[in-house]
């Protein structure tokens, strides 16, 4: 009858461990489908578009581009990253006679003025 009873008493601990050791790895596979998931969301949210615009003070042109930037920013989702030109020597000798430039990246999509329909057109390419 002890045989029995230590014999039972040796099942229950291996039960008890092996429910342990599940319950670690549950715990463990819910942790990482969280990891799996989170990382699955940001792999798949979209990095937003900005678009460059090279300016500086006291610029009416530049003023109307930001303005006519701002009007489609809802319509095409991109952010504006505003330059000064004048905080930069090479940027200055580079955009002086030609502000306000608009780039996506290094690719210059307009000067002077912000031509709307080109800009659609181009956006439309890269979505």
């Amino acid at each position: 009858m002890q045989r029995e009873s230590a014999r039972d008493d040796g099942a229950n601990a291996r039960a008890l461990r092996d429910d342990g050791a599940n319950a670690r790895a549950l715990r463990d596979e819910g942790a990482n489908a969280r990891a799996l998931r989170d990382k699955g969301a940001n792999a798949r949210a979209p990095a937003m578009t900005v678009l460059t615009l090279y300016s500086k003070p006291d610029c009416h042109l530049c003023v109307d581009a930001r303005e006519a930037l701002e009007g489609l920013q809802s319509e095409l989702g991109f952010a504006i990253s505003e330059v000064d030109i004048t905080t930069d020597d090479r940027l200055h000798r580079a955009y002086f006679e030609r502000i306000p430039v608009v780039a996506l990246g290094e690719e210059e999509l307009s000067e002077y003025f912000v031509n709307e329909q080109a800009l659609r057109e181009r956006f439309r390419a890269i979505l």
